[in-house]
């Protein structure tokens, strides 16, 4: 047999073997029906630092297109655009292949901040979950898609050090009576929320005013010199963006960000925000964090309500959740040009309401 036939041959066998070992294992993927074993499964998954176990809590790209053209209407742009990537094999594989690696950075990170505070993964110990249900939005393929999500809190305790710590998860669905998803975001010492939201808030307020580094080189600085230098805290003002739209197509709102720099990588360190409801007078302040896959979270002070954002092409767009009664919003907000005299007025507006 020539070279050329034989390495054919293998590749055959090769593939064939692959697709067997794929369609087991789909085939042997039991269904996760009941709201309880999800989050066993999402639990086991970070005790055991497993990311590709967390993946597998998630559709593929192939099932999640199959369910936009079951669902979504017949004329509607996320139909072409399926039936588009559908057409195209290699498409769909990479758009699944990027979707699985940005999840695998998630979880990778995720471990990662909970090793930073000391949390030993391996003797992590469930205590209680919460999970809020989010209310019904006015974008139809989503509700049709998963007519039940919910954001949720897990709480476990570190027996190595009984330490207890809190872990938000966002984005968990209900479709066709199954549970998908579970979008990791920041992890905490808590046994709460309210003590899990105390941190997030601390958290931010240490971004904005970094500790700065000892100098061994520099003579010792009284302690009146270091009360003046933390009462006046440095900001340098490198950016300013002004964006307006609306929540769920019908509540006009604007927002104004503003970037601030500093001595981390990238040259942004922190961020202060507001925005204003069209039929308000005040505007609100907003706490500002950006995590490593970009996803911007505003959350107000005190915190009554928060917006999960990602920003593309000068757009944010995302989800408002009120703290309160649980009443969320789809957030569309384009960015808006800034004229010199309207910065002006929006940088006055934001210092006075700043705490």
């Amino acid at each position: 047999m020539k070279a050329g036939s034989k390495f054919i041959l293998l590749s055959a066998l090769g593939l064939l073997c692959m697709q067997i070992s794929f369609s087991k294992k789909k085939k042997d993927k039991v269904p996760i029906n009941s709201e309880q074993r999800f989050i066993n499964k999402l639990e086991g998954c970070l005790a055991q630092k497993d990311a590709y176990c967390y993946i597998a809590l998630w559709p593929d790209m192939d099932t999640l297109s199959k369910l936009i053209l079951e669902y979504a209407d017949k004329h509607s742009e996320e139909r072409k655009e399926m039936l588009t990537l559908r057409a195209n094999p290699v498409e769909l594989m990479h758009k699944d292949s990027v979707f699985k690696a940005n999840l695998k950075q998630s979880f990778e990170q995720t471990i990662a901040d909970g090793e930073a505070l000391g949390l030993h993964w391996e003797a992590l110990m469930p205590q209680r979950y919460e999970l809020v249900r989010l209310r019904e939005t006015r974008n139809t393929l989503n509700e049709k898609l998963a007519p039940t999500r919910f954001i949720g809190y897990l709480y476990f305790a570190d027996l190595n050090s009984t330490r207890a710590f809190a872990l938000q998860v966002s984005e968990i669905l209900q479709i066709k009576n199954e549970w998908y998803g579970g979008q990791l975001g920041q992890i905490f010492e808590a046994s709460t929320r309210d003590e899990w939201e105390a941190a997030r808030r601390q958290a931010v307020a240490d971004r904005k005013n970094p500790k700065p580094k000892p100098d061994s080189t520099q003579q010792p600085v009284s302690e009146d010199e270091q009360t003046a230098a933390a009462a006046k805290p440095l900001r340098q003002i490198v950016d300013r963006k002004f964006y307006a739209g609306t929540f769920d197509n019908n509540i006009n709102v604007t927002l104004y960000v503003r970037s601030l720099r500093g001595d981390c990588p990238g040259g942004i360190c922190a961020w202060e925000a507001m925005y204003k409801f069209g039929d308000q007078d005040g505007v609100v302040p907003l706490q500002v964090t950006k995590d490593s896959l970009g996803k911007w979270h505003f959350a107000e002070d005190p915190p009554n309500a928060v917006m999960d954002l990602d920003l593309k092409d000068k757009t944010y767009t995302g989800t408002w959740l009120s703290a309160d009664d649980q009443t969320g919003y789809d957030v569309h907000l384009e960015e808006v040009p800034l004229s010199a005299k309207r910065e002006q007025k929006l940088d006055r507006l934001l210092n006075k309401n700043l705490k």
